[in-house]
């Protein structure tokens, strides 16, 4: 029931994907999914899937059109990457549409320039900005603190 609130968000949101890609995506068994709710209401979310190389590549991202430009998207960004980073992911590559590659921007994701680093390891873009964050490292603590 969730995944199909999702993925009619996608739908929406998202309609260059195509409802198979959707489809194919949201309910994949090789990818995760994060769903974020305001009340009882499933408002938007990501469909990702990690990679063998310390990297996740971040398949599916979107709040429903009434909670865009809330925060939203950044707090669902924000926990997303701190899951990432506690599970030592440190790379996110996506394909950003054309309309959302500020967003990324302000998200810390910069644009791609060696597409061939990580071509066969994520789906084919076929529009789009591919982008990649490296997620910070924190420093280690100092001995004796």
């Amino acid at each position: 029931m969730a995944l199909t609130s999702l993925r009619r968000i996608f739908a929406k949101e998202l309609p260059k994907f195509g409802i198979e890609n959707l489809k194919t995506l949201t309910y994949s068994k090789d990818c995760s999914t994060l769903l974020l709710r305001r009340k009882a209401e499933i408002i938007g979310g990501m469909v990702f899937r990690i990679l063998s190389n310390a990297a996740a590549e971040l398949c599916l991202c979107a709040i429903c059109r009434p909670h865009h430009q809330k925060g939203y998207g950044t707090l669902m960004m924000r926990k997303f990457q701190r899951h990432l980073f506690a599970t030592n992911i440190t790379t996110i590559v996506t394909a950003a549409d054309h309309g959302a590659v500020e967003w990324f921007r302000k998200m810390g994701f910069a644009d791609e320039t060696e597409e061939i680093k990580w071509k066969g390891k994520i789906k084919e873009i076929k529009y789009g900005v591919l982008m990649v964050c490296e997620l910070p490292v924190p420093l280690a603590k100092p001995a004796g603190i």
